[in-house]
């Protein structure tokens, strides 16, 4: 079974009281939401670190995805080699006693997001955009604003279409774009898991770009919990 002993008991003190000084470390971060840091496994270690904090946080996972994914993006490296993590999950006090007694707190991973060895990371301006969607062979990206869509190919000048629709049908998050002279680009987004074809990165979403009969097929992320309507 993936919920080990460590995990179980975690989840049993979880509503224990923190420390002053641990709960000063907490208290800027949001208490359930989308969570960025670097996450490390190893012996008796299974932490979490949000970007732009000092925090230290004993992560459980009960499905175990993040730590399989961790064992094998790393499994040539020397041990506790942290890795790049968007995760969306639960703050909660640190165990009373256990490996994670000396925590600042505990993290409850609910859905696993995003893990790379490269690329994207704490110093990415995550404002940028709302969704990022992208695929090799060739490389291309389409991030998605509060106004626009924005298409990078290889040897391809930069398209963008003001974004005039979004919603969700068959269980995607569908956004549509329009553009003077051009044909429309719809992008629908899939909460499917997905690897990078090149980087082995791990995707919590799948992307479809369309624009007339050229479809593009890749991963996806978002920056923002807010951004998604359920």
């Amino acid at each position: 079974m993936r919920t080990g002993w460590y995990q179980l008991a975690t989840l049993a003190t979880v509503a224990g009281a923190c420390g002053s000084g641990e709960q000063s470390r907490l208290e800027n971060l949001p208490r359930q939401d989308v969570h960025r840091g670097i996450a490390i496994f190893g012996h008796e270690v299974r932490s979490f670190q949000p970007c732009g904090s000092e925090a230290s946080l004993w992560a459980i996972d009960s499905s175990g995805m993040l730590w399989d994914l961790h064992t094998e993006m790393t499994l040539h490296d020397p041990p506790y080699q942290g890795l790049f993590a968007i995760l969306e999950g639960r703050l909660g006090s640190a165990p009373q006693d256990g490996f994670g007694a000396d925590y600042d707190g505990t993290l409850i991973i609910d859905e696993v997001l995003y893990v790379a060895r490269e690329g994207l990371g704490c110093d990415f301006d995550w404002s940028a955009f709302r969704y990022r969607a992208l695929g090799n062979e060739p490389f291309w990206s389409a991030d998605i604003t509060t106004k626009a869509i924005l298409l990078r190919s290889m040897g391809q000048d930069d398209q963008t279409w003001a974004l005039i629709q979004e919603g969700r049908l068959d269980r995607e998050l569908r956004f549509r774009g329009e553009g003077d002279g051009r044909e429309p680009v719809v992008v629908a987004i899939r909460r499917t898991e997905c690897r990078d074809t090149m980087s082995g990165a791990f995707f919590g979403y799948t992307a479809t770009v369309r624009i007339g009969e050229s479809v593009l097929m890749g991963c996806a992320l978002r920056a923002h919990k807010a951004t998604e309507s359920g």
